[in-house]
């Protein structure tokens, strides 16, 4: 796997991310209207966790970067878009870039990322590494 290496777009992209992000919470509605929110949050998130690349991320396994191909490797958001959701879909628009700093991308294997699932809605973030006992790089 190549080292890490910032795409040239990865800050303009995160902008227009955050921007768009900021106008799907801003618009009021009733059902089913939040519905419509939580998969439109999921989507952007997903891709401001992607800005520099699926397997291009600053984070990855100890496993993941031995690798020599990203083949059975997975893009893991370290506090899951679910935990990022429910975050977002209450925030004041000033609470949305605090909130994003935990949209982060990391590189797993795919039993890793397995393993990881066991974990969600037990431990948050880099914890579920630790309790998953997966080592990772900064």
């Amino acid at each position: 796997m190549k080292p890490f290496c910032p795409h040239p777009q990865a800050d303009a992209k995160r902008r227009a991310i955050v921007h768009l992000i900021e106008t799907v919470i801003a618009v009021d509605g009733e059902a089913p209207l939040p519905y419509y929110k939580r998969r439109l949050l999921d989507t952007l998130l997903w891709k401001y966790t992607e800005a520099d690349g699926k397997y291009n991320t600053r984070h990855r396994s100890v496993a993941a970067n031995g690798r020599a191909s990203n083949a059975g490797l997975r893009h893991d958001d370290v506090f899951t878009k679910r935990e990022l959701i429910e975050q977002l879909m209450s925030a004041r628009p000033a609470q949305i870039p605090r909130i994003l700093e935990s949209a982060i991308g990391c590189v797993v294997t795919s039993d890793e990322h397995t393993k990881l699932s066991g974990f969600d809605g037990v431990h948050s973030g880099w914890e579920r590494y630790r309790q998953a006992k997966i080592e990772y790089l900064r």
